[in-house]
C-alpha cells in the first residue's frame, strides 16, 4: 500500500505518479483531499495546479439544463420575444422544443435559426422545423400569441453560431459505458492513497469540510485519497477525422467529498474547420467504432464543440470558443441480452493496438459505400433494424450488398458465346424499343449479368477472412449456414419459394440464429481487415462478436441438427 513521505519542510510530498496497485476502494468511497495546498503553501502543487492543466476537466456533478430555461430571442426585426426551452436528453419520442409567446405573431421558417440569451449563456437553436405561434389567448383587452417550435440542435456558450458557419475546430463527448474499452484494467491507477495521514493533513481537510459533515477523524484510520494527475488514457493520434484523444474528466460532487472518473473523447481538426453538422458526423463515426468495440450502441452525453484553436500544451483555454451542444435524440436501446462490460480491444493493456485498429477502421470508413455498410451494421447494434425480427435478417444481409466493389470477389467470367448472346440482345433492344425508362431498365438488367456478384458470393468472400483466423473447426458448416441465411433474406425480401424448404423460415429462433451469423461475419471480418487481434479482447464472452465462435456449434445444431460438415465451406482468405 502506497504511503506518504515527509518532506524536509514538514509538509507532505505527493508522488506525481502512483500506480495504486494495492488500493482497491471504489471511486464512490474516495475522500477528496485536493485542497491541502490552500492550507499549507509549503506543500508541492497538486495535479490541478500544474502548468498545462485544463480546468474544464474538473466539472461539478450538476446539470443546469434539467429544468426549463427562460430565453429572450432576437427576431432580427428590432423586436425580442420570450421563450421557454425544454431539452429532452434521452426521450426518443419527445422532441426538443421551445415555447414562444408575444403580443404579435412570429413565424420560424424550415431550417431556420433562433438566437437569444438565457441564464445558461447565449443560445442558438439551429435547423428549426417551420412553425411558430398557432394559438391565441386573451383576457379582456389583452391577448397573447403562443406556440412551440421544434429544432435539431441547441448550443449554449459565450457566442451565437449559425448552421452554415465553418468555424468549429473540435468536438468532445462522453459515451456511456466506454470505460470498459479504455481503462478496464487501469481503473484504480487514477487515485493515490495515503496510509496513516498525520495531524497536519487531517487538520487541513477538517478545516475545509462543510459544517454539516460531523464526526472526528481517528488518527491512523482515516482514508485519504487524491487524484494522481494521469489525464491521458490514450495519447493523441492522427486519423482520417483529425487528431483523436481519449482523456479523463474528473467529476466532483458539490460537497467536495469525492471524485468520479469519466473518459472524454475528443476529435481536433484545427486546420480544417467545419460546420456543426460536419462535426456531428465525425462524432457519429467515432461512436460507431466504440459501439463495435463494446457490442452495443452507447448513448452520448455532454457534447462540447470548440471554435478556438488548441494552444501549445494541447488545451483550449478561451472560454468564448466553447459551446455545449444538445443534438437530435437517437435510438439508444441496449438489447435485453447484451452485456455491457466487454471490449474487443482492451486499450488499457494494448493501447498501441487499439490506436492502430481505430485509425485503420476510420480510414476505411471514409469510403462512401463502406460507410453506408458500416452505418447499416451500426443500426443492427442499435436495435433500430430489429423492431420486427424478420427485418433484422434483411438489414444484416444488406450490409454486404452495400460494400464497395473492392470488398467483393471478382465475378466469374462468362463464356464467349454467352457474352455474344448478351451483346446481340442489347443491340436488338436498342433498335427495337423506344428510348423509355422501360428500355433503360432492361439494358441495365442485362449489364448486371456480366458484373453480377451474388449476395452469397460476397458473404462467403468475407467469411473466408474470418475462417482464415478462427479456422473451420471453430465454425463448422459455416457454408451451409450462409446459404440458409441468404435464402432466409430472400424469403422475407421476395416472398417464400415454391415448395417446402430445408428449414422453417417462419421460426423466429431460426431467423435469429441466421441473423447472428451474418452480423458476426461482417463485424469480425471488418475488424480483421483492420489488423484486429482477438487475443487483445477483455471479457470476450460478453460481446456478440467475441462470444460467437464459442457458441457456434450450439447455433449450428439448432438450425441444421447434428450431422456431417458441409462440403462447400468457404476457403481461407488468399
Amino acid at each position: 500500500m502506497q504511503s506518504h513521505q515527509v518532506a524536509p519542510t514538514g509538509g507532505v510530498h505527493i508522488p506525481p505518479i502512483l500506480n495504486g496497485g494495492e488500493f482497491r476502494h471504489p471511486p464512490a468511497t474516495l475522500s477528496l483531499a485536493l485542497t491541502w495546498q490552500a492550507a499549507n503553501p509549503n506543500l508541492p502543487r497538486a495535479p490541478y495546479q500544474r502548468p498545462g492543466f485544463d480546468p474544464s476537466r474538473m466539472v461539478s456533478d450538476t446539470d443546469k439544463y434539467e429544468r426549463p430555461i427562460g430565453v429572450i430571442f432576437d427576431t432580427g426585426q428590432g423586436r425580442r420575444i420570450v421563450g421557454q426551452l425544454r431539452l429532452k436528453r434521452a426521450d426518443l419520442f419527445d422532441s426538443n422544443v421551445v415555447s414562444i409567446a408575444d403580443e404579435q405573431f412570429v413565424h420560424v421558417d424550415d431550417a431556420g435559426s433562433l438566437h437569444g440569451v438565457s441564464e445558461a449563456g447565449k443560445v442558438s437553436l439551429l435547423d428549426c422545423v417551420g412553425g411558430g405561434m398557432l394559438s391565441t389567448a386573451g383576457w379582456d383587452d389583452f391577448s397573447i400569441h403562443h406556440g412551440d417550435v421544434a429544432f435539431r440542435y441547441a448550443l449554449f456558450g459565450h457566442r451565437h453560431l449559425g448552421a452554415d458557419q465553418n468555424c468549429i475546430r473540435g468536438i468532445e463527448l462522453t459515451l456511456d459505458g466506454v470505460e470498459s474499452s479504455v481503462f478496464a484494467y487501469d481503473k484504480f491507477q487514477r487515485f493515490g492513497h495515503i496510509d496513516g495521514a498525520d495531524d497536519e493533513i487531517l487538520d487541513a481537510i477538517r478545516r475545509k469540510r462543510p459544517d454539516y459533515l460531523k464526526g472526528e477523524f481517528v488518527k491512523g484510520q482515516a482514508i485519504v485519497s487524491y487524484f494522481t494527475g494521469h489525464w491521458d488514457v490514450l495519447p493523441r493520434f492522427e486519423t482520417a477525422l483529425g487528431t483523436v484523444h481519449v482523456g479523463r474528466s474528473m467529476r466532483f460532487d458539490r460537497f467536495g467529498r469525492g471524485l468520479q472518473d469519466t473518459p472524454r473523447i475528443a476529435v481536433d481538426f484545427d486546420d480544417h474547420p467545419t460546420t456543426l453538422e460536419g462535426a456531428w458526423r465525425k462524432m457519429r463515426k467515432v461512436r460507431q467504432f466504440f459501439a463495435l468495440m463494446m457490442g452495443y450502441a452507447p448513448a452520448w452525453r455532454d457534447v462540447v464543440v470548440f471554435t478556438s484553436r488548441l494552444n501549445d500544451e494541447g488545451f483550449r483555454h478561451d472560454p468564448n470558443g466553447r459551446l455545449e451542444v444538445f443534438g437530435p435524440n437517437e435510438w439508444k436501446e441496449i438489447p435485453e441480452d447484451a452485456e455491457t462490460g466487454a471490449t474487443l480491444i482492451d486499450a488499457s493493456r494494448h493501447p498501441d493496438h487499439f490506436v492502430e485498429v481505430m485509425t485503420k477502421w476510420l480510414e476505411r470508413n471514409e469510403e462512401p459505400r463502406r460507410m453506408s455498410a458500416n452505418t447499416r451494421y451500426f443500426g443492427c447494434l442499435q436495435g433500430t433494424s430489429s423492431r420486427v425480427i424478420e427485418d433484422s435478417i434483411v438489414s444484416a444481409a444488406n450490409t454486404f450488398d452495400l460494400l464497395p466493389d473492392q470488398d467483393k470477389p471478382e465475378p466469374e467470367p462468362l463464356p464467349d458465346h454467352v457474352l455474344k448472346v448478351l451483346k446481340d440482345a442489347r443491340a436488338k433492344i436498342r433498335s427495337g424499343m423506344p428510348p423509355t425508362p422501360q428500355r433503360a431498365d432492361v439494358l441495365n438488367a442485362l449489364g448486371r449479368i456480366r458484373a453480377n456478384k451474388r449476395l452469397r458470393d460476397v458473404v462467403e468472400h468475407r467469411a473466408a477472412v474470418v475462417l482464415d483466423h478462427f479456422g473451420g473447426h471453430s465454425l463448422r458448416d459455416l457454408g451451409a449456414m450462409i446459404r440458409l441465411a441468404v435464402q432466409c433474406r430472400n424469403h422475407y425480401t421476395h416472398g417464400p419459394a415454391e415448395g417446402p424448404g430445408e428449414v422453417d423460415f417462419a421460426d423466429f429462433k431460426v431467423v435469429d440464429v441466421l441473423t447472428e451469423i451474418l452480423e458476426f461475419i461482417y463485424g469480425a471480418s471488418e475488424l480483421l481487415l483492420c489488423g484486429w487481434d482477438p487475443s487483445t479482447s477483455a471479457r470476450a464472452d460478453w460481446h456478440p462478436i467475441g462470444a460467437y465462435p464459442s457458441f457456434h456449434e450450439q447455433r449450428r445444431s439448432a438450425v441444421l441438427g447434428p450431422g456431417a460438415a458441409d462440403e462447400s465451406e468457404p476457403g481461407p482468405a488468399e
